[in-house]
């Protein structure tokens, strides 16, 4: 059976991949880490994690 795979943006890539890497995942820890590398507002993390669920990348 094949597993259609869900396109991403970089954006959500970037989410990913501080999802992948870090110990503890909690959305707290997930902000804090891509806070460090963008410049990016906690609601805009928030908004980019909701949208990887809803695709089922988190």
């Amino acid at each position: 059976m094949a597993v259609e795979a869900t396109a991403m943006s970089p954006s959500e890539w970037e989410v990913m991949r501080v999802v992948w890497s870090t110990r503890d995942p909690a959305t707290p820890n997930i902000v804090k880490t891509v806070q460090q590398k963008r410049d990016w507002s906690e609601s805009t993390i928030k908004t980019w994690l909701g949208r990887l669920v809803k695709k089922k990348g988190c």
